[in-house]
């Protein structure tokens, strides 16, 4: 039923109703993964589908933006009607070598957050070695939610336990990752960055920042931002990404953190759009904690989110107090 709902929803009529409707809100699509069998990776988004999606906007003539330009429209309160713009967390090797070359084909601008201390091999990625510990002990139904549960507990603690997990699993692991958990090289960052893909912070280890002590808060912020400006130069943005990005995952005090490293704005991983209040004078911190939408592959799923009837469902929602 859900399914056809959606469908009628994204009948070509709606769709261009929706698009001469929408008023001063833009969507942020937010991806991680892709898929890339040669590294071993056979899960994360289908470049092909990606493909896809990025014509039917261009052929809607949709305005896409780089995360920058379309903070700035925001807050000068210029029109954003028609406009959308993408983002990717974490700076998994995938990004480059399946999604880049997409994103350009379509002269598509994209910002991928670069968790810092992964780039510069410091560390894996803390849940995939959750992953590969549960997969080796045949517990692969627990991977989710202990990724879930672990977000939730202090920095220190959970390290800890991943290491004892770990060691349960009696895996002997590399100081690297192997090549599907492997990050983008600094070199790739620097190679794309003269094609136009911009590149933000994201922390250095990945961390929940409301799990972190005052220190750590203001390393996690303040070291991926230099890290970022050093290595990527002019095409480094000053807008952050938070870890997570759940509504537990920061408060008042990472948003503060945020803004005094010379933030311009930071994103959530909450779905909604934002829009040109949340730059508005009465909404200080609204910058501070952007929404955006997962991407999701399904087509009517993408093109409610686009354009605009996701909006127009979440304002019916709040008009008659429904959650």
């Amino acid at each position: 039923m859900k399914r056809a709902a959606r469908l009628v929803l994204t009948h070509p009529i709606l769709v261009r109703a929706a698009l001469s409707l929408m008023p001063g809100v833009a969507p942020i699509l937010m991806f991680h993964r892709f898929h890339d069998p040669e590294a071993g990776n056979d899960g994360g988004h289908d470049p092909q589908i990606l493909r896809a999606n990025l014509a039917w906007l261009r052929s809607r003539k949709f305005s896409i933006l780089s995360i920058a330009e379309l903070v700035d429209r925001l807050e000068e309160g210029a029109p954003v009607k028609r406009t959308i713009a993408f983002t990717v967390d974490d700076g998994y090797a995938d990004f480059g070598r399946v999604a880049a070359p997409v994103f350009a084909e379509f002269d598509c601008p994209v910002t991928l957050y670069l968790t810092t201390g992964f780039l510069d091999g410091q560390l894996w990625l803390w849940w995939d070695k959750v992953n590969l510990a549960l997969t080796a002990l045949r517990r692969e139904s627990e991977v989710g939610p202990m990724v879930e549960a672990l977000k939730l507990v202090p920095e220190a603690e959970k390290l800890k336990r991943i290491d004892a997990l770990v060691k349960e699993s009696g895996l002997d692991l590399p100081h690297t990752p192997p090549p599907r958990f492997a990050p983008i090289a600094w070199d790739d960052v620097r190679r794309l960055s003269r094609t136009g893909v911009t590149f933000g912070p994201h922390s250095v280890t990945h961390p929940t920042l409301s799990q972190t002590g005052p220190e750590q808060l203001q390393f996690e912020i303040s070291e991926s931002w230099r890290r970022v400006r050093a290595e990527a130069g002019a095409a480094a943005v000053p807008i952050f990404c938070y870890p997570n990005g759940d509504a537990s995952d920061f408060q008042t005090r990472e948003e503060n953190a945020v803004a005094a490293n010379g933030m311009r704005a930071a994103l959530s991983a909450r779905p909604g759009y934002p829009s040109r209040r949340d730059f508005a004078a009465g909404y200080p911190s609204a910058r501070f904690r952007l929404p955006r939408f997962g991407y999701t592959a399904e087509r009517s799923l993408f093109i409610q989110v686009a354009s605009g009837i996701e909006w127009a469902k979440e304002t019916v929602r709040a008009a008659i107090g429904k959650p």
